[in-house]
């Protein structure tokens, strides 16, 4: 593509673009995965969401409304399942995610009896607690019953469990940081040094609530300088940006963090195996591309290509660490 018009002129390779912006897709898919609870879940379809079964046509048969869009891919094949450890309902096609109205959009019906409380799966999963990437919501877990990477938390009560502070739909304030300082030295000491390296994943409805909370709730009072004093405009106190720390740890937003959830990970304790890199595959003879029958043509008219990559989360002392769930997730 050539760009023709005004100063930035040039050419575009349309394809490399493309290639590109395929890796980006690949890459918020896997952050949904790293999220996840070991059982291929993606997603649980929250209380209030919407959902439509072959109301429309073509690439919007179906939709549900309400969903964490933005873990998700076009084109991806997905399971639905009534519980962990259950069977199946059917699986379905995401046509197109918009993650800007936390829409799925499917290009087929959704399975019979989907509903409010489902697990939206990653295909071909079993929805088996234990047989998927175990992500921050298998490892950040407050639980002592049940296993967590082969180990009964029932021999080691509290030593593998997370410490964890149920919100109960009330909104984050400022004292949230020094109620996780707090847990944090119960389950460390005050003087373990291991907790400086947190980091905290955000939704970003929460980063919009910690913005309001603890600044524009606020009286602010701006003193006018010179300039403003005199233009008779109302001075500009918004920011561009969310706050890029909390109680002093930096914060990571993240448009696939579970909903009300807020996690503190103390990275000096996390690591990650990986067995194959994020690649493309080869289908063979070294040839990541495969010809596939498109619409109206023949089986050259169409190709495909697809990433791979096998890798596994682990957290050495998930004592050491915590979360926050329930927070209420404001209107955007």
């Amino acid at each position: 593509m050539l760009a023709t018009e005004g100063k930035q002129r040039g050419l575009i390779n349309l394809k490399a673009e493309e290639l590109k912006n395929s890796f980006d897709s690949a890459m918020a898919g896997l952050e949904g995965v790293m999220y996840g609870d070991s059982s291929g879940a993606i997603t649980q379809i929250p209380v209030g969401s919407t959902i439509s079964s072959s109301s429309g046509t073509l690439n919007a048969t179906s939709f549900i409304s309400g969903v964490r869009a933005m873990a998700f891919t076009d084109n991806q094949i997905i399971q639905i399942f009534p519980s962990e450890g259950g069977t199946a309902r059917g699986v379905a096609t995401i046509s197109v995610n918009q993650p800007e109205t936390s829409t799925l959009w499917f290009s087929t019906a959704l399975p019979a009896g989907t509903a409010v409380g489902d697990y939206i799966m990653i295909s071909g999963s079993s929805g088996v607690l234990g047989q998927g990437v175990y992500g921050t919501t298998a490892w950040q877990n407050s639980a002592t019953a049940g296993t967590i990477a082969g180990q009964n938390r029932a021999n080691f009560p509290g030593r593998i469990s997370t410490p964890s502070i149920n919100l109960a739909g009330g909104s984050i304030t400022a004292s949230l940081s020094q109620r996780i300082e707090a847990l944090l030295g119960r389950a460390m000491g005050a003087d373990n040094k291991a907790k400086d390296s947190g980091v905290y994943l955000f939704t970003e409805g929460q980063s919009y609530a910690q913005a309001t909370t603890t600044y524009y709730n606020k009286q602010i009072n701006v003193q006018p300088s010179n300039d403003s004093g005199n233009s008779g405009k109302v001075p500009d106190v918004s920011k561009k940006y969310f706050s890029g720390t909390f109680g002093s740890h930096e914060v990571k937003v993240s448009f696939a963090q579970p909903l009300g959830r807020i996690d503190l990970l103390l990275t000096d304790t996390w690591s990650i195996g990986e067995l194959v890199p994020l690649q493309l595959f080869k289908f063979g003879d070294g040839s990541t591309f495969a010809s596939v029958p498109a619409s109206g043509g023949g089986w050259t008219s169409g190709f495909q290509f697809i990433y791979e990559a096998g890798f596994n989360l682990a957290n050495s002392a998930p004592r050491l660490g915590a979360y926050v769930y329930g927070a209420s997730e404001p209107t955007i």
